[in-house]
């Protein structure tokens, strides 16, 4: 079962509210936890660490924008408290179009897992 506000083939509706000036009236969003395939993640376009840390981020995955930070949450039960660290980041992404061709989770890209019946989006912010 899914809660999936973006099926339906509505992929430009989650790249315009995920891309762009963040404007809370126009529903806009700078993260979002999801669950896919009962695994927990957080994709967010707000840096996590300090500008120090962010770099080493973003060397890490050969990242020169870094915009998009890709968390694969250490967690079995949704919500609950995790550390961020650095081994718990999976990818970092310079654009929207980079996230959505790039990101991929068993070899599913994550254009693909926005609209699958099998996302289930549990939180925005």
């Amino acid at each position: 079962m899914s809660n999936n506000e973006f099926k339906d083939n509505e992929l430009e509706k989650f790249k315009k509210r995920f891309s762009g000036k963040f404007d809370h009236l126009e529903e806009s969003f700078l993260g979002v936890e999801f669950k896919f395939r009962n695994s927990y993640y957080r994709v967010t376009r707000q840096h996590t660490f300090d500008d120090n840390d962010t770099g080493i981020l973003k060397k890490m995955f050969h990242k020169t924008i870094g915009e998009y930070e890709v968390i694969k949450l250490p967690i079995v039960d949704y919500p609950e408290h995790y550390e961020t660290t650095f081994d718990i980041f999976i990818g970092v992404f310079d654009t929207i179009d980079d996230l959505l061709e790039n990101f991929k989770i068993d070899d599913m890209s994550f254009k693909d897992i926005v609209t699958s019946n099998e996302a289930v989006f549990l939180g925005f912010d």
